[in-house]
């Protein structure tokens, strides 16, 4: 197929890239181990070649970043990701934009201006025959031509942007190390950064794509990929943006959310996955199972988040005469599945409880007077396990009915 037709590519879920005539695709050939399970549609609307007159410009106050490739989102082994949020690593081709330096008003020692809606935001670059930019611009001007997870490297550093606190409110320029690799300073830090890009995860109208900002969650929030929703009409002192110019990249991110049961069993196991997640238990879970060779008995599924389904593994052994229990949690990513944890529950396999919060589980270890609970925790993208508690005890109500 030409590629001026449309190409889709399906692992897990379908990737859906269209290409006008003359373009070039936008993903390498490899790229589609990388689809995530969301369905994904990238645009891309002119030749690259057509803003060939465009480059040589100069524009005061403002960065040219180069046409290339985006690595646009986190793999789906990152951690801290957000897979409801994310593209899972795809490559798309942006054509050259400018983009200011600073927040708006682009000045340095100047305070962003914040308190504005989306359309007010796009009014006031219109004024300086500038536009907003779009959400997958903002992310190529921060990764910089390496594709960093961070404007400033790989590494995460929560000083060199002052993150970790909500409505930090400073001079434009006042941390010097705040800056991507084309030189764009303040991508995160300060205000969240309106952009034109409307919100395309699931069915928000009237939502747009903000970028950048701060917040508590530092590590999450101050990743160039991170992204949030807010109505177009919101005003906020946390809320700015700044300007780009120049052919505006057609390129959207596009995830059609999954549905279906926050926690079901999946019947009849499938045993090629079965044993294609057996083979990624490390051996210090092994060794909790005692000796033997472990084996699959029951698969949930867990959807913490309808864009990144768990599967749950109930795993025995029996040696000497005495069963050995454990769940195994992993992602089925295809071509590259993913161990994210194991808690051992003793002699029996229960299946784990769904807490009224989709994003956490509670498993039952031990029996009898040593029995105990245990929780287990998603937070963007992390499984992490609890300490093991003391299970409650039913109590009757009023009413006497059990609770």
């Amino acid at each position: 197929m030409t590629a001026s037709g449309l190409v889709r590519f399906t692992t897990h879920a379908a990737l859906w890239l269209v290409c006008v005539p003359g373009c070039t695709r936008g993903r390498s050939d490899g790229a589609s181990a990388a689809a995530s399970s969301s369905a994904t549609r990238v645009t891309t609307a002119a030749p690259l070649g057509s803003a060939a007159v465009f480059t040589n410009e100069t524009r005061p106050g403002m960065v040219l970043i180069p046409g290339g490739a985006l690595v646009a989102g986190s793999s789906p082994e990152t951690q801290p990701r957000r897979a409801d949020r994310e593209l899972s690593g795809e490559q798309v081709i942006l054509k050259p934009f400018f983009i200011d330096v600073f927040p708006y008003p682009n000045e340095s020692g100047a305070i962003p201006k914040t308190g504005v809606t989306q359309a007010q935001a796009a009014a006031l670059c219109a004024e300086r025959e500038r536009r907003l930019c779009t959400e997958l611009e903002w992310e190529r001007a921060c990764k910089g031509p390496s594709n960093l997870t961070h404007a400033w490297g790989q590494r995460f550093r929560v000083e060199w942007c002052g993150l970790g606190v909500t409505n930090s409110e400073h001079p434009s320029g006042l941390r010097v190390a705040c800056r991507s690799e084309f030189g764009v300073r303040d991508l995160h830090g300060g205000p969240f950064e309106w952009t034109a890009s409307p919100w395309l995860r699931g069915n928000a109208p009237g939502q747009f794509a903000v970028r950048g900002g701060n917040g508590v969650d530092a590590e999450l929030v101050g990743r160039c990929a991170n992204a949030e929703p807010r109505v177009g009409t919101a005003k906020s002192a946390a809320l700015g943006f700044r300007c780009c110019a120049g052919p505006t990249n057609k390129a959207e991110v596009i995830l059609a959310l999954e549905t279906g049961p926050a926690f079901s069993a999946v019947e009849p196991p499938d045993p090629k996955v079965a044993a294609r997640l057996l083979a990624l238990l490390p051996d210090t879970a092994r060794a909790q199972l005692d000796a033997g060779a472990p084996e699959v008995q029951r698969i949930w599924r867990w959807r913490p988040l309808p864009a990144d389904p768990i599967e749950v593994l109930g795993v025995c052994t029996r040696a000497r005469g005495a069963s050995h229990c454990g769940l195994l949690l992993a992602r089925d990513t295809p071509g590259r599945p993913v161990f994210l944890t194991f808690a051992l529950t003793g002699s029996f396999l229960a299946a784990p409880l769904l807490d009224d919060e989709p994003r956490r589980l509670w498993v039952a270890v031990g029996t009898g007077s040593a029995a105990k609970r245990r929780v287990i925790r998603y937070s963007a993208g992390r499984v992490e396990l609890g300490t093991p508690e003391p299970r409650r005890k039913k109590r009757r109500s009023d009413a006497g009915e059990l609770e």
